[in-house]
């Protein structure tokens, strides 16, 4: 395609050369002998073709950067855990749902399934967002647990030496915060996080929806958790934090978490099959970030 486009620019611009040197007169003489057009003037415009396109060559070569070549990953090799190294690593910090997603992803490495590397997952069960900032405060105690201790998620940074954090928190937030009141206190806890740590890489996952029938129990609509999700990805965009999408696969219908895709709580946790989408929509994080040459997974190169 690009050899095709220098040519055909080529030939415009020796046409226009042509049209006031005369070629064509030799041409038209050639035709009236009754030989083929342009046969004796083919050697010039061959000769002239390619010495433009030469020029047109360097000229692309000196003003458009090389950029290396990208191999494209199926879905089929993102399942298979061909870009899981991305995660070693990574620390995962957040609620129950985090909870439940640690003991699918141990059991996954424990049947030798590639799964998300050697991410570390610390959760604490009854973590809301307003907790962990007000832990981040120095407001309330330590409620995320590593190795025995309790931390705030600064101290899990530090205990792992992690570069790479991945949040998921603010599921039970919803039915107290409006977006405004969400979204600062999200920047709050960040911003803590960001003063101690300015070259940590965030992740910060989408709110998962609930069932519809504990949602009305708990006044919270499908409407309200997307726009919450809507104000937390323009809000990542505006950082440049990353945005894990893990609601839009596990909903139905009507915006509310999918059955097939809950726990056997009915809440908004997430059984075997939700946990699979989870695990794609973090793939799917590292995937992009390949493809925008943050990385180079050993396994393609």
């Amino acid at each position: 395609m690009h050899s095709l486009l220098i040519k055909s620019i080529a030939i415009c611009l020796l046409l226009c050369r042509l049209s006031m040197s005369g070629v064509y007169n030799t041409a038209f003489i050639s035709e009236k002998k009754g030989l083929p057009a342009f046969v004796e003037a083919g050697s010039v415009i061959d000769q002239n073709m390619r010495s433009w396109e030469a020029k047109l060559i360097e000229r692309t070569d000196d003003s458009e950067e090389t950029k290396p070549a990208v191999e494209i990953v199926t879905d089929e090799q993102l399942d298979a855990g061909y870009l899981d190294e991305w995660f070693n690593g990574s620390v995962l910090v957040g609620d129950s749902l985090s909870a439940g997603f640690s003991g699918y992803v141990q059991n996954e490495r424990y049947l030798k399934h590639p799964c998300l590397g050697d991410m570390k997952i610390v959760s604490a069960s009854a973590l809301t967002l307003k907790k962990a900032m007000e832990c981040e405060q120095k407001l309330r105690n330590r409620e995320l647990k590593y190795r025995t201790r309790y931390m705030t998620i600064c101290e899990v940074i530090e205990a792992t030496e992690t570069n790479r954090l991945f949040i998921n928190l603010g599921v039970s937030d919803v039915r107290w915060y409006t977006p405004e009141q969400f979204i600062e206190a999200y920047d709050t806890l960040i911003e803590i996080v960001k003063t101690q740590y300015p070259d940590i890489e965030i992740y910060i996952h989408s709110i998962v929806p609930m069932i519809e029938s504990y949602a009305h129990s708990v006044d919270v609509t499908a409407e309200m958790n997307i726009e919450i999700n809507n104000w937390l990805k323009e809000y990542c965009e505006e950082k440049g934090y990353g945005y894990i999408e893990i609601s839009d696969p596990v909903r139905d219908e009507n915006g509310y978490l999918a059955r097939d895709c809950s726990a056997s709580d009915y809440r908004f946790h997430l059984n075997k099959k939700g946990k699979e989408l989870w695990v794609r929509s973090l793939r799917e994080a590292a995937r992009q970030a390949y493809y925008d040459g943050k990385w180079s997974p050993s396994g393609l190169q």
